[in-house]
């Protein structure tokens, strides 16, 4: 019988600890780079995108707390990685900025 949690990856023939168990690390990444930058004393926002095969907006410009409980929800797509849509979707919530300051971080 195939493990349950091979269809929640939901990439075929891809087993649930190579996909899902990745995913969470990269969470975790996020989490960890969004806490250590909420910490500094510098005005600033997060916003946070995930991509796949294409790439969304799953939270625009908002705080820390914000941004670590929206990654927090994330869960697996499955797909490529495209890149190039993903910075697009970054540079869409960043043009809202009023920093002059902005960072783009991918992590795949």
């Amino acid at each position: 019988s195939s493990d349950p949690r091979e269809s929640f990856c939901r990439d075929a023939g891809v087993n649930w600890n190579s996909c899902c168990s990745n995913f969470a690390n990269v969470k975790q990444l996020a989490t960890l780079i969004v806490n250590a930058l909420g910490d500094s004393p510098v005005d600033k926002s997060f916003s946070v995108v995930q991509f796949a095969s294409d790439a969304r907006i799953v939270s625009g410009l908002s705080s820390a707390s914000q941004a670590l409980s929206t990654i927090d929800q994330l869960t697996y797509s499955g797909g490529l990685d495209n890149h190039g849509s993903a910075i697009q979707m970054c540079q869409q919530t960043l043009s809202r900025s009023p920093n002059e300051n902005r960072i783009i971080m991918i992590v795949t």
